[in-house]
């Protein structure tokens, strides 16, 4: 920690590296309001050692002392639209949720995102349902936060839907209901030009939905079709995340040119997502073998 004792001013952050130390004192060290995205990956709970870091605590008030500490110092650093994004599992999503609360506000919370890990892991018994999912907990700073739309590909099933073609270069479209305008000239322009009709009861309005310029069904908050092994390299660490699980996440909520902090970056997903997507980013690790491996995955994306 000898090096940073003196903290860092927001003309010279120490943006696009890895830095080794305890999260909490490293935090403390940053200015405040120079991040526009946080994404946690904390230990969860587990009680376990997983080789590459401790998953032990006391007792689950100190996991949640330990958290609180943390995320009061990542709303600190937050610019004042920023967006954080902190994932955990059923031990202690629900006490996490109300720390956030109260940190960051009730009324700031974006989403709860469920994470579908395809079967792969979780708790299998015989006197509950098989635990195969993940929670991601979206707040905001701030009213006027990023968010740019995510899409799904479009199913077999609606694009049969797009079944119609009047052969005039628009393409394929469907027919789908409409709110009937208030003024009465619109609906008879529409109709007219043929880009309204009424349904045979004449009651419901319909209007032509073209399937170009649309790139797909705006996604939910189940994520579907990311595993943790499924199309994943792995980078040698325990818990990561694959990667186009945080491309959903680091595209929704941030943009080019931001900067992106990992507090706790096991081998960098994060870092290296955002890195291949134009962010710039900052990890932070307290294991030195995590640093290691996350700055040799960094200088592999040019």
């Amino acid at each position: 920690m000898g090096k940073f004792s003196t903290g860092w001013q927001a003309h010279n952050l120490p943006l696009n590296q890895m830095l080794l130390g305890d999260n909490l004192k490293l935090l403390a060290l940053f200015p405040k309001g120079v991040f526009d995205l946080i994404y946690l990956d904390p230990p969860y709970f587990t009680q376990k050692d997983w080789g590459d870091f401790l998953d032990l605590f006391p007792s689950l008030d100190a996991f949640l002392d330990f958290m609180h500490k943390r995320l009061q110092l990542c709303e600190l650093v937050m610019k004042p639209n920023a967006i954080i994004c902190v994932q955990a599992d059923y031990r202690t999503i629900h006490y996490l949720k109300c720390k956030m609360d109260d940190i960051f506000g009730y009324k700031n919370f974006i989403n709860e995102l469920i994470w579908d890990r395809n079967g792969k892991g979780g708790y299998r018994s015989r006197r509950c349902f098989t635990k195969v999912h993940e929670t991601i907990l979206v707040y905001s700073k701030g009213k006027h936060y990023t968010f740019n739309q995510i899409c799904d590909p479009f199913s077999k099933e609606l694009l049969a839907r797009y079944c119609h073609n009047d052969g005039d270069g628009k393409g394929q479209y469907s027919w789908q209901s409409l709110k009937s305008p208030d003024d009465p000239r619109l609906i008879q322009a529409g109709i007219t030009s043929g880009r309204y009709k009424f349904s045979q009861s004449g009651k419901s309005l319909y209007y032509k939905c073209y399937l170009n310029g649309r790139n797909g069904v705006p996604a939910g908050s189940v994520i579907k079709g990311i595993s943790t092994s499924h199309r994943h390299v792995r980078h040698g660490y325990a818990t990561e995340k694959p990667e186009p699980l945080l491309e959903m996440l680091i595209r929704a909520f941030s943009n080019p040119g931001d900067v992106v902090l990992e507090p706790f970056c096991g081998s960098g997903t994060a870092c290296a997502v955002a890195k291949r997507l134009g962010r710039k980013f900052i990890g932070l690790d307290m294991n030195p073998n995590a640093i290691k491996i996350a700055r040799h995955r960094l200088k592999a994306i040019i």
